[in-house]
């Protein structure tokens, strides 16, 4: 038993590091804020113990599931490459499996605060896990993350109240607004690495048929060195009508091509 002690720790660390534990104390105030006002001066202690729960649950799996859904972008930046998955210090499937056991707290949690909480709860995971995906396709992301955050006020205020006020509104969007607008100045980290190397992460072509355009979603991962160079080598296409993935394996450049490859294959016509 005693070997494995060390292993459990160090994964516990590691885990606590990938999701910046200390950084849950950024949304309290603004959750916090929220429970006063609804409950007009001091909550119940039970009250107030759930939404913290929540808190921490919540924002505990959208960490989770932007580093797992992550993993190959961040392995390929020089910035992120350190972290826990591209790190080889946790696997992708610990990582998805602490996302979904952190959600189910959060889960239950909002059972435990009222009905409305709990009916809104898988919407909320919705948005806190789109938005990994949300900035593959589009430049305004960073409103998606500050509406994560942003909804800690109207959530707080549910908690209390079981209802939504409009008045909370207000709080949700400078919220959203300014976290929004910190994630940009954040990005920034990332400029000369992203205008370097241009890593394409999806592209969308259209072909012209006798039904009328058709499209052709490509997205690009697992973004390997191929003698210098940044190879996706996995290649997944969705159309109209299906989708299929190519999966490279190997990638050998300069390679000797013998001539009697392009030689025309004889006829079995006689």
């Amino acid at each position: 038993m005693e070997p494995t002690m060390p292993s459990l720790w160090a994964r516990t660390r590691t885990t606590l590091e990938m999701i910046k534990w200390e950084h849950s104390i950024f949304a309290l105030p603004f959750a916090l804020t929220a429970v006063l006002l609804a409950a007009d001066g001091w909550p119940e202690w039970r009250t107030l113990g759930w939404i913290l729960v929540a808190m921490v649950g919540a924002r505990s799996s959208a960490m989770a599931f932007n580093r797992w859904a992550d993993a190959e972008l961040d392995a390929a930046n020089p910035r992120t490459k350190t972290r826990a998955i591209p790190a080889g210090l946790l696997t992708r499937q610990f990582v998805l499996g602490f996302t979904l056991l952190a959600a189910a707290v959060f889960v239950l949690a909002a059972e435990e605060l009222n009905r409305l909480a709990l009916i809104l709860s898988p919407l909320v995971l919705m948005v806190l896990w789109g938005y990994s995906y949300l900035k593959r396709v589009t430049r305004w992301s960073h409103l998606g993350l500050g509406l994560a955050l942003g909804l800690a006020p109207s959530a707080a205020w549910i908690a209390v109240r079981g209802s939504l006020d409009a008045r909370i509104l207000v709080l949700t969007a400078a919220v959203t607004l300014w976290a929004g607008g910190f994630d940009v100045l954040y990005a920034c980290q990332d400029f000369e690495f992203d205008r370097a190397t241009g890593l394409l992460v999806r592209e969308v072509r259209y072909a012209d048929t006798p039904v009328g355009r058709m499209p052709t979603q490509i997205d690009y991962a697992e973004y390997r060195d191929a003698d210098g160079v940044k190879i996706p080598y996995r290649w997944t296409l969705s159309r109209p009508n299906g989708r299929f993935t190519i999966q490279i394996k190997e990638v050998e450049s300069n390679v000797e091509i013998k001539p009697d490859r392009f030689a025309k294959p004889e006829s079995d016509v006689h």
